[in-house]
């Protein structure tokens, strides 16, 4: 597991999201996205409620564990 350290970008009594962060091997992230978007950026990216990562997830999940951006797109699949 390697260190790292994410920002806090938002807080209120139900979410922390944690939208940017690297890790000691340098690996950076930005993982926010829109609380809406257009129909035509969904036909593309769709929201995946039953086995898809939240944004807010996204730092803590990918960051301790790659040493390369390419490690961290290779975990996501």
């Amino acid at each position: 597991t390697l260190e790292y350290r994410t920002f806090l970008l938002t807080s209120d009594k139900n979410n922390k999201i944690n939208g940017v962060g690297l890790n000691e091997s340098g690996v950076t992230i930005s993982a926010i996205e829109p609380i809406t978007n257009s129909n035509q950026v969904l036909g593309v990216d769709p929201y995946n409620e039953k086995s898809g990562i939240g944004s807010n997830s996204l730092s803590g999940v990918i960051l301790p564990s790659v040493k390369t951006a390419y490690d961290g797109v290779l975990l996501l699949g």
